[in-house]
């Protein structure tokens, strides 16, 4: 206690000034990942927001835009355009305004900011959005658990696994090699860019798996 005391304006200075860093990586993760990300090209897409970033990559032989949905504190998804849908009409979106089938990957910077900071572990899941659409929803998770007997081969070389929830439907976890690079935040982007590499951009297998249970599930289980 007297320690604490004793150096409190130290201490109170190094949380804000970490804070500050934080809300700035928040802001410029998405910015930072395509520099990381060797074949990621910049594009321009009018129809998303500003803050986020568009970047062509390729996903086994076919190239596939992406989305970096930076700007915010603690979704912050990774997911090709074809992944987000506004099912009334049909198209890609990069909002929540339902009803939409959202699917793709995420870190979540706020919730698992101690597991990133203290433990140096990120957390990254392929999340089917509850909010969306009731029936995409439960007609996602669904195809996706049935064919599990596909993504365990697909994930079996990744730090993924099977979770058998409806919402995170694969959950990852990497180790954050600071000493490794030159700041946390460095190695916090060299390790989401080896989590999503592993997951999609070397693995057509497990996205062609997501694009069907995705499509398949618009198709055949949806109705408005």
């Amino acid at each position: 206690m007297e320690l604490f005391i004793e150096n409190y304006d130290v201490i109170t200075e190094l949380e804000d000034a970490f804070d500050e860093e934080w809300a700035s990586f928040e802001d410029s993760w998405g910015t930072r990942l395509a520099q990381e990300l060797d074949d990621a090209t910049r594009i321009e897409d009018t129809e998303i927001p500003n803050e986020y970033v568009a970047v062509s990559l390729p996903v086994g032989d076919e190239q596939r835009q992406w989305t970096f949905r930076q700007g915010k504190s603690d979704w912050s998804w990774v997911f090709p355009r074809e992944w987000w849908t506004q099912l009334d009409e049909r198209r890609p979106v990069s909002d929540a305004t339902k009803p939409n089938a959202r699917v793709g990957f995420v870190h979540r910077l706020d919730w698992h900011r101690d597991e990133a900071v203290r433990d140096q572990t990120l957390i990254v899941y392929l999340r089917n959005a509850p909010s969306g659409h009731d029936t995409f929803y439960d007609g996602f998770a669904n195809r996706f658990a049935e064919a599990a007997s596909e993504v365990r081969p697909a994930i079996a070389d990744t730090n993924y696994t099977m979770t058998g929830n409806k919402s995170n439907v694969l959950r990852g976890e990497y180790d954050i090699s600071v000493d490794a690079h030159e700041s946390f935040f460095d190695a916090y982007i060299h390790t989401l860019a080896q989590a999503v590499t592993e997951a999609a951009l070397t693995n057509p297998d497990l996205v062609e798996i997501i694009d069907r249970a995705y499509t398949e599930t618009i198709e055949e289980d949806v109705s408005l």
